[in-house]
């Protein structure tokens, strides 16, 4: 039991700071058995040849405790080498070709490609922009500098546009359009530039002023927190102060701005903008940590999730506890247990008016304002950030698991991640950034998310691993964002799920 209990702490250890994944396991596992062999074979240790003598048979004991030791850190090397992925591989089995990705054909590629010296590019509208039906839109190219040339404007959607360097066009087909350019100079060189532009009915984001650049076409949303309904409260897609996650996604990939999360998406985009824009958005909530920091355990304890209470005094329920390391706006706010989610958040500017409850709070307050949160904040905010950058309806949305078990804490009511599915791809990714974890596994399920938990009065961090939280076999039959619910794919259409 005591070589049990040891080998637990050692294997929590390891499962919270190296990725193992079940793994670690291995450690109390290995122990147990051998501490049970010891035990079942007591009577018979006693025929082991000690030879004679009071310092023989402490030698001797000592020979046979470190032959113990290694055959038990034998079977645990070897364990630990045993070829398993924790966060699975796709393979033809599950029926989805996650990484058999081919070029949409819809967005240009992240460095245009030009022909002799011709250098053209898109000025105007930027990638990605939204407009109401019927508003007049500027189209604009990079002059051709000292030789006459000649444009063609084409989109997707209305045909060609036009074919001046600058012109403005009303009335076009509400959707989302691929926009092209082509550009011939005299010697017949021609090069290329495409942006993706939306023109949404005039409902949409209609409340808002001034406009948002960047919203969906497909939304119901007229307005944001706290004059829409609760799903356009929660996923502002009509938000314009959530407007520069957007833009940061449209700078990295049309190669004028650079980071960390930028150089990821752009090395996994396979040259598409809208994939680019969509890793770069996971990424920077993921991983590095843009936009929102940690885990908020102390939403936790004022619900009195078991997170907070089970390994402590219950008497952190109903507490805003564990709020150090964050901003000043998570100092102060207050709690009151009894409400939920966006109801709870009441100002922008006085925080003692809001409830640091669980459940959903306006995803430009999550971002903005406390730069944290639980799970559910972590999807919500990237399922409102993806949706801005273009991500139909059916692209991205917030879905959850119905309830794992958690090492030290034991079972857990449920995990909010995202759905979401990548141009050029036929199925959807598990999206799991929660705490700045992985965020998304283009082979398959996220390895790994990072929460917090609170073991003896003291926030401990953990990375669970998605055996525990199972993405594929608890996931709940819906998923939301902000349209409300709908049906969560089936599981042969995940990347990563049997089918």
């Amino acid at each position: 039991l005591f070589s049990g209990l040891v080998g637990f702490l050692v294997a929590q250890l390891a499962i919270t700071t190296l990725p193992y994944g079940w793994k670690a396991w291995a450690i109390p596992g290995v122990l147990f058995v051998l501490a049970g062999l010891i035990v079942l074979l007591n009577g018979y240790l006693a025929f082991l040849p000690t030879g004679r003598g009071r310092g023989a048979r402490f030698g001797s004991r000592l020979l046979y405790a470190l032959f113990f030791s290694l055959v038990a850190f034998g079977a645990i090397a070897l364990l630990m080498q045993v070829p398993h992925d924790a966060g699975g591989r796709i393979s033809n089995e599950y029926g989805c070709n996650c990484s058999n990705r081919s070029a949409s054909g819809t967005t240009a590629p992240l460095d245009p490609g030009s022909s002799g010296d011709l250098r053209e590019e898109i000025i105007a509208p930027e990638d990605v922009r939204t407009f109401p039906q019927g508003e007049s839109i500027l189209f604009q190219a990079r002059d051709c500098e000292n030789e006459p040339c000649q444009y063609l404007w084409w989109s997707d959607r209305d045909g060609i546009l036009d074919s001046n360097q600058s012109f403005s066009r009303r009335g076009m087909t509400a959707g989302w359009h691929s926009v092209t350019l082509t550009v011939t100079d005299g010697s017949g060189c021609a090069s290329r530039d495409s942006i993706e532009l939306g023109v949404a009915p005039p409902s949409a984001c209609s409340d808002v002023s001034p406009l948002p650049r960047y919203y969906p076409v497909d939304t119901p949303c007229q307005g944001t927190w706290p004059n829409d309904t609760e799903s356009c409260q929660q996923i502002e897609v009509c938000h314009p102060g959530l407007d520069y996650i957007v833009l940061d996604a449209v700078r990295c990939c049309n190669g004028t701005a650079s980071s960390p999360a930028c150089a990821w998406a752009r090395a996994h985009a396979d040259g598409d903008n809208k994939r680019c824009r969509g890793l770069y958005i996971i990424r920077a909530f993921g991983p590095d940590a843009v936009y929102m920091q940690g885990y908020a355990l102390f939403k936790a304890c004022c619900s009195g999730y078991p997170e907070c209470t089970r390994t402590s005094w219950p008497s952190l329920a109903g507490t805003v506890s564990f709020r150090e390391g964050f901003n000043q706006n998570v100092a102060n706010l207050s709690c009151r247990q009894e409400e939920w989610g966006v109801s709870a958040w009441r100002s922008d500017t006085n925080m003692s008016e809001n409830s640091a409850v669980l459940g959903l709070f306006p995803a430009h307050a999550t971002v903005n304002i406390l730069q944290t949160g639980v799970c559910v904040d972590y999807a919500a905010a990237l399922t409102t950030a993806l949706r801005k950058a273009g991500y139909n309806k059916s692209e991205a949305m917030v879905a959850a698991s119905l309830g794992y078990d958690l090492p030290l804490l034991g079972d857990h009511p449920g995990h909010a991640y995202n759905l979401v599915k990548l141009p050029g791809e036929e199925g959807y990714h598990i999206v799991d950034t929660t705490g700045n974890g992985e965020g998304i596994n283009p082979e398959g399920l996220p390895h790994y998310f990072w929460f917090v938990g609170n073991f003896m009065n003291q926030p401990v961090r953990i990375r669970v691993f998605d055996w525990w939280v199972g993405y594929c076999s608890k996931i709940s039959p819906y998923g939301f964002n902000d349209l409300g619910n709908m049906k969560t794919p089936p599981s042969s259409e995940i990347c990563g799920c049997p089918g």
